[in-house]
């Protein structure tokens, strides 16, 4: 069925869920406002103190912004991979909307109430189960 977000928005503060389906480590940045980002003769890796999070293949992270903004303004999502290429750049998004970056490295909106299952009801989870049975 897929897993369901339990965080649920109030009105001190706004939520983002970014779920990486991608197969690279994506760097991923959600303000309230919108400043683009250019990559300079620096890595992503050393980013410490820009506000970027890391996201590895497979997993989510939940972004909560103050709700001190005009509930109609968007959120701004800067999204980088591990070896310093631009996915998305200061992309404006709806307040309390859930992203999917699928295989592809493509935005996809996520279903209310889930992290891995997009508005088309396609799973983009990327946890394969393994066994380590020899016989299979």
């Amino acid at each position: 069925m897929g897993q369901i977000c339990g965080a649920q928005s109030n009105s001190n503060y706004s939520i983002t869920n970014v779920a990486n389906g991608f197969t690279k480590t994506i760097w991923v940045k959600v303000i309230a406002e919108r400043k683009y980002v250019t990559l300079r003769d620096s890595s992503i890796e050393n980013t410490t103190g820009l506000g970027f999070t890391p996201i590895f293949p497979g997993d989510f992270c939940c972004f909560q912004l103050p709700a001190n903004q005009d509930p109609d303004d968007p959120v701004y999502i800067t999204i980088l991979t591990s070896d310093d290429a631009i996915l998305f750049n200061s992309v404006p998004q709806n307040e309390n909307q859930s992203l999917i970056i699928d295989k592809n490295g493509l935005l996809k909106y996520a279903q209310s109430g889930f992290i891995w299952k997009d508005k088309n009801d396609q799973n983009h989870d990327i946890i394969v189960k393994s066994s380590t049975c020899p016989i299979q």
